[in-house]
């Protein structure tokens, strides 16, 4: 994430102060984009599902809609003013495709129709998954290929880029810290 958000490279690409959307806020890497943009002077309006188990940061320059990815007037609000939308919002578990649709496919859908109807055009960033690469892999793997699809089709004029980060952990992970740490007993 460092890389991705360095002061310089953040510079380059906005203007500090603009509004950056987020889904996904309370989630491992959410809460770390967050932190990173308030860091580089960005104003921040984060999702925030009312069922969510995490507690939401507060904090100046951050702004919480409560909602979710199917809730189309929480994404109007969201997106409203934003001059970027980063989209990292996901399910990472699930038994079937259903599980992973409605958030890695369905959400990606109604992020994309908001972002559209904004007055401000924004510029969308998805959060996909190198899993994507192969989509038959797996049922997690076949719903971030499918996002990104939405979002090739769909996007329009959207300026649009898609990020396949390689496996993310560290301090708070609970995915695949547990996992390596299994591995290793």
């Amino acid at each position: 994430m460092h890389d991705l958000l360095s002061r310089q490279s953040v510079e380059k690409q906005f203007s500090t102060g603009q509004i950056v959307a987020v889904t996904g806020g309370t989630g491992f890497i959410g809460r770390a984009l967050i932190h990173r943009l308030l860091q580089a002077g960005f104003q921040v309006k984060a999702l925030r599902r009312s069922t969510s188990r995490s507690l939401p940061v507060q904090s100046q320059g951050l702004t919480w809609i409560e909602g979710d990815l199917q809730t189309v007037s929480s994404l109007q609000q969201l997106v409203a003013d934003a001059a970027t939308i980063i989209h990292c919002a996901g399910s990472v578990r699930g038994k079937d495709d259903a599980d992973f649709a409605v958030a890695n496919i369905q959400g990606v859908a109604a992020l994309v129709q908001a972002a559209r109807a904004s007055q401000t055009r924004p510029r969308f960033l998805l959060l996909s998954s190198l899993a994507a690469k192969v989509p038959e892999i797996s049922c997690y793997a076949a719903s971030k290929r499918g996002g990104e699809e939405i979002l090739r089709v769909e996007a329009g004029d959207l300026n649009w880029t898609i990020m396949r980060p390689p496996a993310v952990y560290g301090p708070g992970d609970r995915e695949l810290l547990p996992l390596l740490q299994w591995m290793r007993r």
